[in-house]
C-alpha cells in the first residue's frame, strides 16, 4: 500500500476517540467539551472518519469484484 493511500485509510488518534466517544453516546458538543475542541472540529473528524470507511469499503469492493472475475475465468477452464 503506498504511504498516501495509508495516511488516509487509518484513523488518527483523534479520530479514534471521537469515534469511541460517539460509540459512548457522547454528543457533538460533550465531545468538544471533553476533548477541548471546536463542536465544528469534531464535525470535521466525523466526516474524515465516514470518508475513509467509504474509501475502504470501496476499495474492498473493487477486490472483491476482481477476485469474483478471476474465479469465473478459472472456473471456465
Amino acid at each position: 500500500m503506498a504511504n498516501k493511500d495509508r495516511k488516509t485509510s487509518v484513523l488518527t488518534v483523534r479520530e479514534k476517540e471521537i469515534v469511541r466517544l460517539t460509540i459512548l453516546g457522547y454528543t457533538n458538543k460533550q465531545i468538544s467539551k471533553k476533548l477541548i475542541i471546536s463542536t465544528k472540529m469534531v464535525e470535521n473528524h466525523k466526516a474524515k472518519v465516514i470518508q475513509k470507511s467509504y474509501k475502504s469499503i470501496q476499495k474492498h469492493t473493487k477486490a472483491y469484484k476482481s477476485i469474483q472475475k478471476l474465479n469465473w475465468k478459472i472456473s471456465l477452464n
